[in-house]
């Protein structure tokens, strides 16, 4: 790249930049398409704490960023965001993730500078424009009735590099600058459909499985008969909103809204805690077990590994509380059992403090 035994001259790459890379075009739109995926990767982390959906947005940002420096600065820049992007995942509270998110924030404020500096450089700037656009790697995700075109396109951006290294003339030279730039505007298209889509679409499953928890909670609300008691509507919900990891995900979302709907629940919670509590003194021979709760998960949250293993953890956390919560539910109902009981004899040799 620019690598004729003369090369062209400054003016002429001036030149060329004023025509095709007009206000620094090229790199703006790397950043954009790179604020594109940070809220694609946002709008994918439902459910996962706060600052890792924050960290993980600001990494994205980071990448673009990492575009159009030459090759073994972007390598390099891109290893380091690997490894901070590793070891914070890691980390299973806020505090600990704390000191990688500060790391991330230096190595951002580095990579501005290196832009700066990429920006008064008019030939390094030029060579930028022949890299291939941030997000290219969701160009997989275009309408089966584009790929023709979206090859088409890296193609010629291929071709385009080409032709600029084997230029004679400067006439050569702007033909394979505004071939690269048009193939590229085009491909960035094609990266911004795919991720709006992508938004829409996670932002509409969301909204489902939000809708699915709330619902989960009126129906809770309206049991009657024997379910009908604070432990039975927590495991009549438990069962329903935990079932799947992609709920659970959903109902930690809501309960991290500032103005969370799930007061009831919470009651519900309080309730079964005394009587439990109440149900130990009748049932003394039973060691207490306070029931774990549903609400408090969210506020102790598993360190926000891959997908996979994050939604296990915090699946495995939920159906914890709620094994928990119909031990509780069980233990108030043996406790009004009357003594001579042998359904409470049986319980008692089963669960008592000598077992």
């Amino acid at each position: 790249m620019l690598a004729n035994a003369q090369g062209p001259a400054l003016t002429e790459v001036k030149s060329l930049l004023d025509l095709y890379d007009a206000h620094n075009a090229n790199s703006s739109g790397n950043t954009n398409n790179a604020e594109l995926a940070g809220d694609l990767e946002a709008s994918a982390m439902v459910g996962y704490p706060a600052d890792a959906r924050a960290f993980e947005r600001d990494v994205q940002i980071d990448y673009g960023m990492c575009t159009d420096l030459p090759p073994e600065k972007r390598k390099n820049y891109e290893a380091i965001l690997k490894e901070l992007w590793t070891a914070f995942e890691a980390k299973p509270d806020e505090f600990r993730r704390g000191r990688f998110a500060d790391e991330e924030q230096a190595l951002h404020e580095k990579l501005a500078q290196e832009l700066e500096d990429l920006k008064n450089d008019p030939k390094a700037r030029l060579k930028a424009v022949f890299n291939l656009p941030f997000g290219d790697d969701l160009l997989d995700g275009v309408d089966k009735n584009q790929l023709a075109e979206v090859d088409e396109n890296l193609q010629k951006l291929t071709n385009a590099r080409a032709a600029f290294d084997k230029a004679k003339t400067p006439e050569e030279r702007a033909q394979a600058v505004a071939d690269a730039s048009n193939a590229k505007q085009k491909l960035r298209g094609y990266i911004k459909d795919v991720a709006s889509k992508s938004i829409e679409e996670q932002t509409r499953l969301w909204a489902e499985a939000r809708a699915d928890v709330l619902n989960a909670l009126e129906s809770a609300s309206k049991l009657s008969g024997a379910g009908a008691t604070a432990g039975g509507r927590l495991a009549y919900f438990g069962n329903r909103v935990f079932a799947d990891a992609r709920h659970a995900r959903a109902f930690t979302d809501l309960c991290m809204q500032e103005r969370h709907p799930f007061h009831q629940l919470v009651q519900w919670e309080n309730e079964l805690a005394e009587q439990n509590r109440e149900a130990a003194r009748t049932l003394p021979e039973v060691p207490l077990d306070k029931p774990r709760t549903f609400f408090d998960i969210p506020l102790r949250l598993p360190a926000p590994n891959n997908e996979t293993q994050y939604e296990t953890d915090l699946r495995a956390l939920y159906v914890d509380a709620l094994h928990s919560i119909v031990a509780a539910d069980k233990r108030i109902s043996i406790a009004a059992e009357p003594k001579s009981s042998p359904i409470r004899a049986n319980y008692i040799k089963t669960h008592g403090s000598a077992n």
